[in-house]
């Protein structure tokens, strides 16, 4: 790739080769606006609909995996929930959708998921889910969540725009995404981590300067932005110990304390080096 795609840069420098599933496929950051993406893009809608992107999970497996995140953002929004009609873009496995439908007093949850076998599940258990924005029923949304769901996106605007087409006046669209400067890669570069995190599905990898940025280009107005540290100390720890991760479930359990880790989540706030950025939108 000869330039970036955001600041048209042409300071191109690779930080790191291969991914974790891909040797063909390097890391690159311009270094004018700091934003990182992948040499090669190799996936595409077909990637997804196919389930290869949790191949060899069963749903199952898939729903207990993500389901401290599932909660945690449930409680995080619930109050933003009453009397709203929600859509999950990117809902995956439902247990956010199945939470807000069953316990946050919305007015209506719908999802949109590609995996053509987790809509399948997802219908099974009475979850209102489509698989395209086309499909969608003429309702207009207050909120909208995106949970990673733009690092995979080759045309990000071009998505936020087709979804700012349903959300009512005044409506918001919420995203979390990977933070391209967590710690354990601008802070103590740890190696294991990035031959870890680095994933061709992962298409563009944002700072709280670079998602900004893409944003406003866009035309989008920002009305709030955060960084939010989801995994502990200890987890840190034993990336930068055994270069595995799991700490706190499996080693330094005892470092794996609520006070500590909410003052280390806010030291690394200032240092805008948490591994979550969570931006809300609006379209004026």
């Amino acid at each position: 790739m000869n330039s970036c795609r955001l600041c048209n840069g042409k300071d191109i420098v690779v930080i790191h080769k291969g991914t974790r599933d891909r040797t063909d496929v390097d890391v690159l950051r311009c270094d004018r606006c700091g934003l990182v993406f992948l040499s090669r893009i190799m996936t595409d809608d077909k990637f997804y609909i196919a389930s290869q992107m949790h191949e060899g999970i069963d749903f199952q497996t898939w729903r207990e995996n993500t389901a401290v995140d599932d909660i945690r953002r449930f409680l995080k929004y619930k109050s933003l929930m009453q009397d709203k009609v929600i859509l999950d873009f990117g809902c995956g496995n439902g247990k956010f959708l199945e939470l807000s439908k069953e316990q946050s007093n919305s007015k209506q949850t719908i999802g949109i998921e590609l995996d053509k076998e987790a809509v399948k599940c997802l219908k099974d258990v009475g979850l209102e889910c489509y698989e395209s924005t086309e499909e969608l029923p003429e309702v207009n949304f207050d909120l909208v969540f995106m949970f990673h769901v733009i690092e995979h996106l080759s045309e990000p605007e071009m998505v936020l725009e087709s979804l700012f087409r349903h959300v009512a006046k005044n409506g918001r669209i919420i995203i979390e995404t990977p933070n391209a400067d967590d710690a354990l890669l601008s802070i103590y570069n740890c190696e294991k981590f990035a031959d870890f995190t680095y994933w061709s599905p992962h298409i563009y990898l944002y700072n709280e300067d670079t998602l900004t940025k893409m944003l406003e280009n866009a035309g989008f107005t920002i009305i709030e932005r955060e960084q939010e540290q989801r995994y502990p100390l200890a987890n840190h720890l034993r990336w930068l110990a055994k270069g595995l991760p799991g700490g706190g479930i499996k080693e330094f359990q005892e470092l794996n304390d609520q006070k500590l880790n909410r003052a280390y989540a806010e030291v690394l706030k200032e240092l805008k080096a948490c591994d979550t950025l969570v931006f809300t939108i609006i379209r004026e």
